[in-house]
């Protein structure tokens, strides 16, 4: 587990304070206490707190492209970097180090936003694009790798941790109460919200750009769900409810002997030992059960 956060002015030429990167990062040292890598111009400034995995000698981030017009920090596990690799090799790019993260920077540089498509991991991702002037934040399609952010008049703020952003000068750690009604409903905020008026999340497998002092986002993926007119999934379902499967003849026989054994212990010797006694039975009953299954 790493830690990134960083700040955008929305002018260029405000240069952000390389103490106030430091003062947020120390609020992610938990994540990453193996590194602090901190990069800032006149208008950006990234940091990492690193957790070092992979590519304990080089990996140190923030990690540039060959130009340094890109710089990126990264938070989370690419699982197919390595077979990523050869063909950004062969595409011309000239890797510094062993990592996963420099294989996203060269992916983003050949194929912008896109590059998402490629990746099968957990991450939270930052870009900045010092051609462009942009920012780029990204996360993982179903939400493993948090970012959370915020706007104040002059600047967008982000983090891997909310206490990184209450960092920030003039930040107030203001409950929502729009955000509390989320939580005592469906035990957490509904995204984009967070607990805190005026933080907010990256939604799951979306990113975000940041221009000019604008920010657009963009949900690269979404999870699919079968047809429910499809014939074949509506003949699973009739034949599971009326009990044709042998899915369900399973769980119909379960039930009914469980109920007969526990009827037949409480006769013998009420309710001490029932427990125990089910629950030796009932697996025994499954384990016999699934074996005519599997052999029919």
């Amino acid at each position: 587990m790493c830690g990134i956060t960083g700040v955008i002015n929305h002018r260029p030429g405000q240069q952000v304070e390389e103490g106030l990167l430091r003062q947020m990062l120390a609020m992610l040292r938990h994540r990453g206490p193996d590194q602090f890598g901190i990069y800032v111009d006149e208008q950006v400034g990234l940091g990492s707190a690193r957790l070092s995995i992979i590519d304990l000698s080089s990996g140190q981030q923030p990690i540039s492209n060959e130009d340094e017009t890109l710089w990126i920090v990264f938070n989370g596990e690419i699982f197919n970097y390595v077979e990523l690799r050869p063909a950004l090799e062969a595409r011309g790019h000239h890797f510094a180090t062993n990592s996963d993260t420099e294989v996203i920077l060269h992916l983003y540089e050949d194929y912008g936003p896109d590059c998402l498509s490629h990746l099968n991991g957990q991450f939270a991702i930052a870009i900045w694009d010092t051609r462009r002037q942009s920012l780029f934040l990204a996360r993982d399609r179903v939400g493993i790798r948090p970012i959370f952010y915020t706007e104040t008049e002059n600047a967008l703020v982000f983090g891997s941790e909310i206490k990184a952003i209450l960092a920030y000068p003039g930040m107030q750690a203001e409950l929502d109460p729009a955000a509390l009604d989320d939580i005592f409903s469906y035990w957490s905020p509904q995204s984009p919200r967070t607990a805190f008026k005026g933080i907010y999340e990256v939604p799951p497998g979306s990113y975000m750009l940041v221009r000019n002092g604008e920010k657009h986002i963009q949900q690269y993926w979404r999870l699919q769900y079968p047809d429910t007119t499809n014939q074949e999934y509506l003949d699973l379902w009739l034949e599971f409810e009326r009990g044709e499967s042998p899915e369900a003849r399973f769980v119909r026989q379960v039930d009914r002997l469980e109920m007969g054994l526990q009827a037949r212990v409480y006769q013998a010797q009420g309710f001490a030992g029932m427990d125990e006694f089910i629950h030796s039975a009932r697996q025994a009953l499954v384990d016999s059960l699934l074996a005519e299954i599997l052999e029919g």
